[in-house]
């Protein structure tokens, strides 16, 4: 069932994630990412492209997009007086998931201490 404060974007940016972390072939998860592109959050777009550019192995590409996204995070999430927010979720896990696909993602700076890591 779907969450009623939940925008379908992200919704489906968490079913795409679900199922590439699950080895699903992406062309069974490309309803998810039309949801996304289609819809009208940039937030889910910008990760999403980022996903795309770790899967197609293309690192500065992905860097770009999650520079794209930082600045959106740093800006419009960040603020909000949610505890929650303090914490790059998403991020964290394009971080560690381009890590696992071996293409290496320049993180910006002002957006490390939000991200999860294990050192």
């Amino acid at each position: 069932m779907q969450d009623i404060d939940q925008p379908k974007e992200n919704r489906a940016w968490l079913l795409l994630v679900a199922g590439v972390v699950r080895g699903r072939d992406y062309s069974e998860l490309q309803s998810f990412s039309d949801t996304v592109l289609n819809g009208k959050k940039a937030r889910e777009r910008l990760l999403l492209w980022t996903l795309d550019a770790i899967a197609e192995e293309a690192p500065e590409q992905a860097s770009d997009f999650l520079a794209d996204y930082a600045k959106r995070y740093l800006k419009i999430e960040l603020p909000k007086h949610d505890i929650t927010t303090k914490i790059a979720l998403d991020a964290s896990f394009l971080v560690h998931w381009a890590a696992y696909c071996d293409v290496e993602l320049n993180v910006p700076e002002r957006i490390k201490p939000h991200i999860v890591t294990f050192d």
